[in-house]
């Protein structure tokens, strides 16, 4: 798991020289099996994410959802056309839904109906009839995931244009998929994401480990909750304790408070 946090201090050369050639793609794999439980306070800012899961060998994209790159880098704030146009490339229009946007498979039918209204006349063939996903969006059927009704392959960007230009964070059901489930995420540099700040000096830092209801969480200390921001905590503590990736090695150790357990 990767967070930025800004700190108090110039940023080396070295350092943007190093971020200027690095992606979230070409981050190194998991030399170890990570299993690490997200605290209560902080699941919502995750985008509902309670867990994070990484077998050893794995790249942070294939495992780590996309709600923990958003929070760092804004990834939400991308569409599939923009996506695209930072890796150089563009959208061909004649390309089937299941190459240009595969992620849509794996979201609720609702959830695709709340973020593009329009999708409700996306084409649909089913026991050879052709019909709408909104004829198909029955109560019943709203939970399924869009892939197991509709074909994506049979259907091309051109028969629903808007797709491109629809931010991520609009599909919320994407917040638990992996950020290589969207094609050309994890070539985008880290300086051309949306949330990518390099002010006063910046460190990329990996998580460690996660902890509840500690107490005495007093030393390194980087920040506190919402509630109580850059505080300490004396008792049933909830914090998340950081490696640095990039930069800033003194900060080894350091920890984010989530606030206090009642």
């Amino acid at each position: 798991m990767l967070v930025s946090a800004s700190v108090r201090a110039e940023a080396p050369v070295s350092l943007e020289s190093a971020l200027a050639n690095s992606s979230i793609g070409n981050m190194a794999k998991f030399t170890q099996a990570t299993n690490t439980q997200i605290p209560p306070q902080a699941q919502s800012v995750l985008g509902g994410t309670k867990s994070i899961n990484c077998p050893k060998g794995a790249a942070p994209v294939s495992c780590i959802p996309m709600a923990i790159w958003n929070t760092t880098f804004r990834t939400g704030d991308l569409t599939p056309a923009s996506v695209a146009a930072k890796t150089g490339k563009s959208i061909d229009p004649n390309q089937s839904l299941a190459v240009a946007t595969p992620w849509l498979s794996k979201i609720k039918i609702s959830d695709a109906l709340a973020a593009d209204p329009a999708m409700r006349n996306m084409p649909v063939i089913t026991n050879g009839i052709q019909t709408t996903l909104g004829a198909l969006a029955t109560p019943a059927s709203a939970s399924k995931l869009l892939g197991n009704v509709v074909d994506l392959r049979q259907i091309k960007v051109a028969q629903i244009p808007q797709i491109q230009n629809i931010s991520f964070n609009k599909f919320s059901g994407l917040a638990q998929l992996p950020a290589n489930t969207i094609p050309g995420l994890s070539q985008i540099k880290l300086p051309d994401m949306p949330g990518f700040q390099l002010n006063g000096g910046i460190a990329l830092m990996k998580l460690d480990v996660v902890r509840t209801k500690e107490k005495n969480i007093r030393h390194m200390v980087m920040s506190g909750s919402t509630q109580q921001p850059n505080a300490k905590c004396d008792q049933n503590c909830d914090y998340a304790e950081f490696h640095p990736w990039v930069g800033m090695p003194y900060l080894r150790g350091a920890r984010n408070n989530f606030g206090t357990t009642e």
